[in-house]
């Protein structure tokens, strides 16, 4: 229950938030809503890993603690982790080979 509030319902509260806040500025939008698209993105990538590798992860003593702490971590604004997760490993598998 918890992994799923600080993972899903506190970050679509934010991005609701994002999309309907009006700020002084239009880039600060667009940072806000690019920060939480790219969260979803990389939780859904994740969602996937942990979905098909469940019994191998719960053998990690503390496993759903560490989540808990990983799923603070990529929302956080100072961290902007998911962001560091996505132009990291995730942009390099989606490219396109260069032909």
């Amino acid at each position: 229950l918890l992994c799923n509030l600080v993972g899903v319902v506190y970050p679509t509260y934010r991005s609701i938030k994002a999309i309907h806040q009006l700020p002084s500025n239009d880039n600060e939008l667009i940072a806000e809503q690019k920060q939480w698209l790219t969260y979803w993105t990389v939780y859904g990538w994740l969602q996937i890993a942990d979905y098909w590798s469940t019994q191998l992860l719960k053998l990690l003593p503390g496993y759903n603690f560490l989540k808990l702490i990983f799923l603070y971590w990529a929302q956080n604004d100072q961290s902007r982790g998911a962001t560091l997760l996505f132009e990291h490993f995730l942009r390099p598998l989606l490219r396109k080979p260069q032909s």
